[in-house]
């Protein structure tokens, strides 16, 4: 019989596990954590900050393997989406332990009961986290150059948006008609016979098929995400 990192939970007070990320510098380096039960009744002085993670899951059909510490001072091997693995990598302080709570390692997937009532106090999780940490996914179509249209900053390598789920959404419908109008905008020129549109009207295009591309992401098409436009 396969060992287990899970322990029973109370439900009073409300309680969560913590995903306690340790540090590496070394990007190949396996992922180490180990979970830690947390109270979660309330926002109360001196509480533990912590990061909640929005993500997607992914392929189940792609399963890599993380290291759960255990009060024995031993580790187990978990499996994980290739997806949240990518996250936890990216996410990983090369110095310090980074607080997180991630849905498929934090509730025990295979405990229905567990499952239930933690997934069903999911708002309440991400509500009183210190911020919600998006993962989107790496750098590909030109990701950098959307973030870029969005603030006017650059992003590092890795498509990492840090904050909040609702934020993120919103953003998306605004930046959609931004692309329009700016599009909208450069077609005139032309008519008019401003040869110069033309370097801006590529610019524009590249611009529109980058933001076009992020929004096609998995992350954007699940239902809760998209309901909040």
């Amino acid at each position: 019989m396969s060992r287990s990192p899970y322990t029973q939970l109370p439900t009073t007070p409300f309680t969560v596990r913590l995903l306690q990320l340790h540090p590496s510098s070394e990007r190949s380096s396996p992922i180490a954590c180990s979970l830690i039960p947390y109270p979660l009744a309330a926002k109360r002085s001196g509480a533990h900050l912590f990061e909640a993670l929005s993500y997607v899951w992914g392929s189940q059909d792609d399963q890599q393997i993380i290291h759960i510490d255990t009060d024995t001072s031993s580790s187990l091997p978990f499996q994980v989406t290739r997806n949240l693995h990518l996250a936890l990598v990216h996410l990983r302080d090369p110095v310090f332990e980074r607080v997180l709570w991630c849905d498929a390692v934090c509730i025990n997937q295979t405990d229905e009961k567990e499952k239930a009532y933690q997934v069903g106090s999911m708002a309440n999780i991400y509500g009183l986290a210190q911020r919600v940490v998006v993962w989107l996914g790496e750098e590909g179509d030109n990701s950098a150059l959307a973030f870029r249209h969005f603030n006017g900053a650059d992003l590092s390598a890795h498509v990492l948006a840090q904050r909040s789920v609702r934020e993120m959404a919103n953003h998306k419908q605004r930046m959609f008609k931004k692309v329009v109008d700016e599009e909208r905008g450069h077609e005139m020129l032309l008519k008019k016979g401003f040869s110069s549109a033309r370097a801006d009207e590529n610019d524009a295009v590249r611009c529109q098929r980058a933001v076009l591309a992020l929004f096609k992401r998995p992350y954007f098409r699940r239902i809760w995400v998209s309901a909040q436009n």
